[in-house]
């Protein structure tokens, strides 16, 4: 196994694990939410904490199926609203305070969601950019110079 690919399976493999830590974390204050342990804030009747883990269920499908015409779609349509509500959040929580969950302790959740799905989603426009542009079918039938570019 060359080096370039070594890379791209570690990148690959360190995104599935933080979209997993990402959905674990939701599921873990969703049921904090259910019991009533802790409480989300709520997006009309819907609790925020169910509509992040969704959204980093997405997420884990679409790593899962890497190569699926829709998985880049489903990927964003995980990490948007993962992200805007680690957004929003995050500022009310500096705004307001007292926001959203805690960690054990003390940090707000909201930040830590914010600073995981930007390196989710830093990591996979990183390794979607990099297999999209390494792939040597990409180039079949362009002229013979653009050929030269792609190791073979």
């Amino acid at each position: 196994m060359d080096r370039t690919r070594s890379i791209s399976l570690a990148l690959r493999v360190l995104l599935f694990a933080l979209m997993g830590l990402g959905w674990i974390g939701g599921l873990l204050v969703s049921i904090d939410t259910i019991t009533g342990a802790d409480a989300c804030p709520e997006i009309g009747f819907v609790p925020a904490c169910y509509v992040v883990l969704l959204g980093y269920s997405l997420m884990l499908v679409s790593a899962a199926l890497p190569r699926w015409r829709w998985g880049k779609w489903l990927f964003v349509s995980g990490a948007t609203p993962v992200a805007l509500l680690a957004v929003f959040g995050s500022v009310s929580e500096l705004l307001v305070g007292e926001t959203c969950p805690r960690s054990e302790s003390g940090v707000p959740l909201c930040y830590v969601s914010l600073a995981l799905v930007a390196v989710i989603v830093a990591l996979y426009w990183r390794c979607s950019r990099k297999s999209s542009f390494s792939n040597a079918r990409l180039f079949q039938g362009v002229n013979p110079p653009f050929r030269s570019w792609v190791r073979r």
